[in-house]
Parts: structure tokens; C-alpha cells; sequence
């Protein structure tokens, strides 16, 4: 069933490009977690204004979705997120990394402004540390438990996966000395209710690529 899914799916990429689609697509299937087996599908940065503008297009886009690839899905989850710059490091724009590293954080109501606060912190200690360390954020619009938050931490290769060094307390406390360094990282374990990790794996052959206009 895996196989028939994959080819059906790859079969809909055709009517991207018979559309001209601008979005593009970039599909990982889950190898760790409790989702492992199953794919996401991202369609990258958009305004809300441009749900809208789509129109037509999204309506014909899931029905052929849905006629060539619906018999081979058990489970479809539809998720919206919001970026958040002020606490992201993006890598260098260019091709999908091997694998993404996905954090989801559940953070206590009453602790939002701690967690946010603490990981702002951390990502100035991360640039002035100059490590090439990157991570995108995400907060949770709709489609699941709130408050949560989505960290991808692209990844090369699974050697990529090994801690840095220097490590990041190491670098908090060279940023903000020992003391605040730990209050940091205090606050943010004491405003988090949970941490879901996962490992996923690029699928190129999956996904799409608009054309240059």
C-alpha cells in the first residue's frame, strides 16, 4: 500500500505542472516518532490573503488529489502555522536538507512570554557564539493542542544529529555569564508541559518545484 501511495501521489505532481502551480511542495516522510511511515507535506511561507486568492485552483488541486491518491491514505491531518522570525535562524535558501529534526513543544498558558523570552535569548547566544547552528519557529494557528510550538532543525546527515560543540548551555553562559546562563535554561524547561521529537527524511521525488517565471 506504501508503494501504491508514493506512485499515486506522484502521479498528482503531473497536475502541478499542467497548472503551472506557483506554490511549491516539499514532502518528508516521518522515519522516527510515533508518525513514522507517514509523510508531510509543507507549501511553504503564505498570507492568509493568498488561501483566498487561490481559489478555484486549491478546489481542483484536492480533487485530483483526493481521486488519485484518496484509496491509499488512512489518515490526513491539515495543520496551520504561524513563522516567527524574531526567534528563527534560517539556513541558506537551497535545496531541501537530507533531514529535517522536528521539536514540538507544549508550553503551559501562563508561561507563553517565559518560553518565548528564553528562546530569544538562546538565539543570541547562538549568533554571537557564531556556531552554524539553524532552526526555524513555529507557533500553532489551528490544528491541534495549543499552545504549541514547531522547531525543523535542518539536518545533513545523521552525523549532524551529534550535540554541538561547544554546547549550548556553554554558549549561554559565555553569552549572559554562568548565573543568567542557567536562569535561561531554567525558564524554559520550567514553561514547557512536553517536547514530541521526530527525525524526517526528504523526498524529492515527491515533491514539486515551481518553474521560473
Amino acid at each position: 500500500m506504501r508503494r501504491e501511495y508514493e506512485d499515486a501521489a506522484k502521479r498528482h505532481l503531473e497536475w502541478h505542472r499542467k497548472n503551472k502551480d506557483q506554490w511549491p511542495i516539499n514532502v518528508w516522510e516521518i522515519i522516527s516518532g510515533e508518525r513514522t511511515g507517514q509523510y508531510s507535506y509543507g507549501i511553504g511561507h503564505r498570507q492568509w490573503h493568498d488561501f483566498d486568492a487561490r481559489g478555484d485552483l486549491e478546489q481542483s488541486d484536492m480533487a485530483d488529489y483526493y481521486a488519485t491518491a484518496d484509496k491509499f491514505i488512512d489518515f490526513l491531518k491539515v495543520s496551520y502555522y504561524m513563522y516567527m522570525p524574531e526567534l528563527s535562524r534560517s539556513a541558506p535558501a537551497g535545496a531541501m536538507p537530507p533531514l529535517m529534526e522536528v521539536m514540538r513543544y507544549r508550553v503551559k498558558m501562563d508561561r507563553i512570554g517565559e518560553f518565548l523570552d528564553a528562546n530569544a535569548k538562546i538565539k543570541v547566544a547562538i549568533e554571537k557564539s557564531g556556531a552554524p547552528l539553524y532552526c526555524d519557529v513555529y507557533q500553532l494557528f489551528s490544528g491541534g493542542e495549543h499552545p504549541t510550538y514547531l522547531f525543523r532543525i535542518p539536518r545533513k546527515n545523521f552525523a549532524d544529529l551529534e550535540p554541538p560543540d561547544p554546547s549550548m548551555m556553554a554558549m549561554l553562559e559565555k553569552a549572559y555569564g554562568h548565573e543568567e546562563g542557567q536562569a535561561v535554561m531554567n525558564r524554559l524547561m520550567e514553561s514547557v508541559v512536553s517536547v514530541e521529537s521526530e527525525l524526517a527524511a526528504a523526498r524529492p521525488d515527491m515533491s514539486y518545484t515551481p518553474e521560473a517565471k
